[in-house]
């Protein structure tokens, strides 16, 4: 699958801390752009949204885990939704367990 993310937009990591999926987690960042340093080829860089919002931006890859840099490679890219991707999936999740149901059954 191919993603689109756009430089310099909020995008939300989201997941989960059960294997239910039943306990999400959501933290903000913002796309920095693909292939930024050579030594991250092939990578998709996300940015924390503090460390982003505060102007810190990374000069070279060393610089990454400081500048709360997350390295994203391609099979972990739709672990990143937009607004719309976060409330679709939290809602839909929600109306599962209200149904008595677990929303790792939707995902097996």
């Amino acid at each position: 699958m191919t993603y689109q993310f756009e430089i310099g937009k909020c995008y939300f990591h989201l997941g989960y801390c059960d294997k239910n999926l039943s306990t999400p987690f959501v933290e903000p960042f913002f796309f920095l752009g693909k292939n930024l340093f050579a030594e991250g080829a092939g990578f998709s860089y996300f940015q924390g949204a503090s460390a982003y919002l505060d102007g810190e931006k990374p000069n070279s890859f060393d610089d990454c885990e400081q500048k709360d840099v997350m390295l994203v490679g391609e099979d972990d890219l739709d672990t990143f939704v937009d607004w719309n991707g976060m409330l679709s999936e939290l809602t839909e999740n929600k109306k599962m367990q209200d149904q008595g149901h677990w929303f790792s059954e939707k995902r097996s």
